[in-house]
């Protein structure tokens, strides 16, 4: 085999590796299933590519380019696709991973973040209705024992997504329970 088949049996076999780890990494449910899941879409995506590549093999250079176009596009739309619509889906109130697919309620909290519960709750935008369900949710009597990020599984076995960010802080927690001081 010469210089140039190498370099395209490496692209066919190689390139869909790529999207397969892409694609195992947007729709495995955990971070344990990745590595399954990376090695299960891997092994798949090398034989097609590898098919690709000896159906190719007599072709044009073109032929083949064009081919490993198509291999690389349907693998970036179906990592797009499962990426969009992988469940469950994180709260923006908690942080954890427990909207499921056709329920818009959180799994954890049990708050909805929708244009029609913000209407419902007279406020002007989402971001109003999720700072005031986050203090509603992290509210408690020791401000000590608020940790936005803690546990990181909950008790029902919802993780909390890393890349979560809280709209409130811990000075705004400290000044509702200021508030209700003073109201008492």
């Amino acid at each position: 085999m010469n210089k140039k088949e190498q370099i395209w049996l490496g692209l066919f076999c190689v390139l869909p590796v790529i999207g397969a780890k892409a694609l195992a990494d947007s729709i495995a449910p955990n971070d344990n299933m990745k590595l399954l899941y990376a090695a299960m879409f891997g092994g798949f995506a090398t034989l097609i590519g590898y098919g690709i590549y000896y159906t190719t093999k007599n072709r044009s250079n073109s032929i083949r380019a064009i081919s490993l176009a198509l291999v690389i596009g349907a693998l970036t739309t179906t990592v797009v696709v499962a990426s969009n619509n992988s469940y469950p889906q994180t709260c923006h109130v908690c942080g954890y991973k427990a909207i499921e697919k056709g329920d818009p309620t959180c799994g954890y909290c049990y708050e909805e973040v929708s244009e029609e519960r913000m209407k419902e709750k007279g406020y002007n935008s989402l971001s109003e209705l999720v700072y005031a369900r986050q203090l509603y949710v992290f509210y408690q009597d020791s401000l000590e024992q608020v940790d936005f990020y803690k546990p990181e599984v909950s008790e029902e076995g919802f993780q909390k997504n890393k890349d979560w960010k809280p709209l409130i802080t811990r000075e705004d927690l400290r000044d509702v329970h200021e508030e209700l001081k003073a109201e008492k």
